[in-house]
């Protein structure tokens, strides 16, 4: 479990990180499975799910990850793809975050090159394709702003 000084960690973000959340229309999950990060997940404008993530690593470590997956519930496969940005100072976290996230919506479906297997009987045997399908569906889609150009999902 994340201990206070993991949060006490994002304090000096917090406003500006929600700021980033409210500004894009993304779901928050903090301190995702206790570890000291905010995730900020979206429904992708190609499908699946998109996701960028702030992990402080420690006092001069901040790790930035991006993710795109799409699920299969049919044949219980994953396709998706992770990049990661490593920085040494909390400064400049919310503009990278802000930068992952735009250059997510740039990815081509083909860059899904991960491809994991196996989940058909865990997910079915959890799941209605309709309950699974909800985990995606639920999930906000992006807010697209004047100033933000690159977020129509046309020319994603």
């Amino acid at each position: 479990m994340i201990g206070s000084s993991g949060k006490e960690q994002f304090e000096p973000l917090a406003d500006s990180l929600e700021a980033f959340r409210a500004k894009y229309g993304l779901d928050l999950v903090k301190y995702w499975r206790d570890e000291p990060s905010w995730r900020f997940r979206f429904q992708h404008p190609n499908g699946g799910t998109g996701c960028v993530e702030l992990t402080i690593e420690s006092s001069n470590l901040v790790e930035v990850a991006s993710y795109w997956w799409k699920d299969d519930y049919e044949e219980g496969r994953r396709i998706s793809k992770r990049e990661v940005s490593r920085l040494h100072s909390v400064e400049g976290a919310v503009a990278e975050i802000e930068s992952r996230l735009l250059e997510l919506l740039k990815w081509e479906e083909e860059s899904l090159t991960v491809i994991r297997e196996g989940f058909k009987d865990m997910w079915q045997g959890r799941y209605s394709k309709v309950q699974f399908e909800g985990f995606t569906s639920r999930l906000p889609q992006l807010t697209v702003h004047e100033q933000n150009p690159n977020l129509n999902a046309s020319d994603s």
